[in-house]
């Protein structure tokens, strides 16, 4: 009987986003050679606009694995290492594809990364265990959430200065852009509430 990792099955819902059909990530051997992968945190997957790449965060070796899509096949690329101790978590890619956004969340920080070229091209300190990046339609901004430290930190993404910080409340985490009218809802875990911002 072959092991499964929590990796194998990390894609499946996918589904319907972009394009992407449902698929399994191949698995990692592990360092056994017994078909098992060592735990790597798998948090956040994020697909391309028309579907043929999917990235994932990889917290426990601080990398984002990037994975090509041709039907119903996956295959893993080459990964795009991250310093040590970044801990990716959220990721968010750019409208145009060009820039892919990470919460470092061992580093307090979030980067910027170029996809094509597979490194980080700039980073910036936010706040406390960054969770999650969510992007303004157009891509000039990015809201960061701040697990530790009850902020949501404003990122201006041309220049990856940090321009303003939310309070939120207590251990927000996920965020997402309503597509109609742009608003920007945090999900504040230990208030369970929604904070709405633009």
């Amino acid at each position: 009987m072959r092991r499964i990792s929590r990796w194998a099955v990390a894609v499946t819902a996918l589904a319907g986003l972009a394009g992407v059909a449902a698929a399994v990530v191949p698995n990692h051997v592990g360092p056994h050679g017994d078909g098992t992968a060592t735990a790597t945190y798998g948090w956040r997957i994020t697909p391309a606009g028309d579907g043929s790449t999917l990235y994932a965060s990889a917290g426990g070796n601080d990398k984002v694995r990037v994975y090509r899509r041709t039907g119903d096949q996956v295959t893993e690329q080459a990964p795009i290492a991250l310093p040590r101790g970044s801990f990716p978590a959220g990721l968010a890619l750019a409208p145009d594809g060009a820039r892919l956004y990470v919460a470092d969340n061992g580093a307090g920080a979030v980067s910027a990364v170029d996809p094509r070229a597979g490194r980080v091209t700039a980073t910036v300190a936010t706040g406390p265990n960054p969770f999650t990046v969510g992007l303004s339609a157009d891509g000039r901004t990015a809201y960061v959430s701040n697990w530790g430290g009850d902020t949501v930190s404003v990122v201006d993404t041309a220049s990856m200065a940090v321009r303003g910080t939310l309070t939120v409340g207590s251990h927000p985490t996920a965020i997402i852009r309503n597509p109609v009218t742009g608003a920007i809802y945090v999900a504040v875990t230990d208030a369970d509430r929604i904070v709405t911002t633009r």
